[in-house]
């Protein structure tokens, strides 16, 4: 546990050092996956990973951008093609899925559509900017991994046959509760053009992937709790920060 502990705030120093010094579009989102990604219990991703999930990923964003094209000037047609892709991921995940490829095909499903409604290149260049994204934050879990190791006597608990969820109606349930409670965010961003809100979608999207929920009201609570923590901790780190406006300092905060 203290290896995870100590491996996440190398992994969120080093994301955020690349997003905050090179500063591309969306680099917000390198920090926010590389932590998703180190906070579950997980071995290293291997090298092969390392190539053949970046072309993964981009075969699911260009199938949401192809979406898009399609469906968008259709609204029924396109409120039945993101709510299936939608449904998919968390399905995929449910299922036992690389939780990097389905957290970056959930984000790329629900960001490239809104996008699409302004622009189909506006879509496009938010599509190699969340690629980019993703791509940096496996490069940095890697890297985290290969600087603070798990010990050797570490073991993770292997994946079932057929996924992470035997009963093909629980990972039904799971993906069809999630959806439901995505949807009508993206219903409103899609159909009011309020683009501010994108940060709340992709909050929310990740949000709806904590084990948490899965126990209840009582996980629900601890978790409205544990970020009304961290947003408090945050306004007042923000407030220091003014007073010190340095790299550095910015990093070794937030480690």
């Amino acid at each position: 546990y203290r290896v995870r502990v100590l491996r996440l705030a190398v992994g969120i120093g080093l994301a955020t050092a690349a997003a905050i010094g090179l500063s591309w579009t969306f680099s917000f989102m390198t920090p926010m996956l590389v932590a998703s990604f180190l906070v579950a219990p997980a071995p290293r991703p291997r090298v092969l990973a390392l190539v053949a999930m970046p072309l993964m990923i981009l075969g699911a964003f260009l199938l949401a951008l192809g979406v898009s094209a399609v469906a968008l000037s259709n609204p029924l047609l396109a409120i039945l093609g993101i709510g299936l892709l939608v449904f998919r991921c968390f399905y995929m995940m449910a299922r036992g899925t690389a939780r990097m490829f389905a957290t970056w095909a959930l984000v790329g499903t629900l960001l490239i559509p809104v996008m699409a409604v302004q622009s189909m290149q506006l879509a496009l260049g938010i599509t190699v900017a969340i690629f980019s994204s993703g791509v940096a934050a496996m490069i940095v879990v890697w890297l985290a991994h290969a600087l603070v190791p798990d010990p050797p006597d570490v073991e993770y608990p292997a994946k079932q046959a057929g996924g992470g969820a035997a009963d093909l109606s629980a990972a039904a349930r799971f993906a069809y509760t999630r959806t439901l409670v995505i949807m009508p965010v993206m219903f409103y961003i899609l159909f009011t053009g309020g683009t501010s809100y994108l940060k709340v979608l992709i909050f929310s999207a990740i949000l709806s992937l904590s084990p948490d929920l899965e126990s209840g009201k009582k996980g629900g609570y601890g978790l409205i709790v544990t970020n009304l923590v961290a947003g408090v901790l945050g306004i007042a780190f923000y407030e220091v920060l003014t007073m010190c406006p340095l790299l550095p300092f910015l990093i070794t905060g937030f480690v």
